[in-house]
């Protein structure tokens, strides 16, 4: 495992694809993007790991990974944050350590992996069940999800407002102030911990406090797409 040590963003803000990204390689494992903010700066680790392969597609061209950041609380464009492609193929994968000094408290951080072809052109690399390569972390006692919270068969998830970009997906049992808005449609702004991801189900929350609070009316997500521009 290397340590890397990222002392500056690159000037130049971009939109990359997400949930519209179209798949051109698909690995089933293993991709992890987790992190813990010390008070002055974000230590990430950074795992990507071609060792059970579900799509070949593009996989032979990627010869590198950018890493991305975003704030999640605003929708925010995001960054790159990495000055050069991370070297990576399907037979050299990566176990890395990262600081990310640039990083501020009070933000709900979502950082995200690109892969890249020998251009710098970004290739469609997904994992699990066509999950995007990312995480997200938290630099403070901030809000990491924002929507209606549903329970079908025991299965308890949160369904995010349209247009925000905080946290979605399955978490474990509300604290019990809470419970009285399982399965109506009053939105709640939740606080807690956000764990690591399942190649099958994505990610999973650990809500610990929260309140109702109307979903923000005309916020628009970065779109993450015309990562192109980026390298003209």
């Amino acid at each position: 495992m290397k340590m890397v040590a990222i002392a500056f963003v690159v000037i130049m803000a971009v939109a990359l694809p997400v949930a519209g990204q179209v798949q051109e390689a698909l690995i089933y494992c293993c991709a992890e993007v987790s992190g813990t903010y010390d008070g002055t700066s974000v230590q990430l680790h950074v795992v990507v790991n071609a060792a059970q392969i579900s799509f070949e597609g593009r996989l032979d061209e990627i010869v590198g990974l950018e890493l991305y950041r975003a704030t999640a609380e605003d929708c925010g464009t995001p960054v790159r944050i990495t000055a050069a492609p991370i070297p990576w193929s399907r037979n050299t994968p990566i176990d890395q350590f990262i600081t990310d000094y640039t990083a501020e408290p009070g933000h709900l951080y979502h950082y995200r992996v690109v892969a890249v072809d020998r251009f710098w052109q970004p290739i469609g690399l997904q994992w699990g069940w066509g999950f995007e390569i990312q995480g997200w972390v938290r630099t403070g006692n901030v809000p990491i999800a924002h929507g209606t919270v549903d329970n079908d068969e025991g299965v308890t998830a949160v369904r995010n407002c349209a247009g925000e970009c905080l946290l979605g997906g399955t978490t474990g049992a509300l604290p019990h102030h809470l419970r009285r808005y399982i399965n109506t449609e009053t939105p709640l702004l939740l606080y807690g911990y956000i764990g690591g991801a399942h190649p099958q189900f994505g990610w999973s929350m650990l809500i610990v406090d929260g309140r109702p609070a109307e979903c923000v009316v005309g916020v628009e997500a970065s779109a993450w797409g015309h990562v192109k521009q980026l390298y003209r």
